[in-house]
């Protein structure tokens, strides 16, 4: 049996990896719908936002709320 700080710390773990896998799923588009080096590809991948810990903490604290919610 998990504990809680297991717990937390998977859910942690959980929100980090979602935020990468969108953040690679949106890179790879741009690269994929760009080719060739452009101005317009590099200001979309400027635009791109990498998940900060605030970003992976307020999705945890989401994902817990739902879970919690009964």
């Amino acid at each position: 049996m998990s504990t809680p700080y297991d717990l937390r710390f998977n859910l942690i773990h959980f929100a980090r990896d979602q935020l990468n896998a969108e953040y690679q799923a949106a890179l790879e588009k741009i690269m994929l719908s760009y080719p060739e080096v452009s101005e317009e590809k590099t200001k979309l991948i400027s635009a791109l936002k990498y998940p900060i810990k605030s970003d992976i903490i307020n999705l945890a604290e989401e994902i817990k709320k739902f879970v919690d919610n009964k």
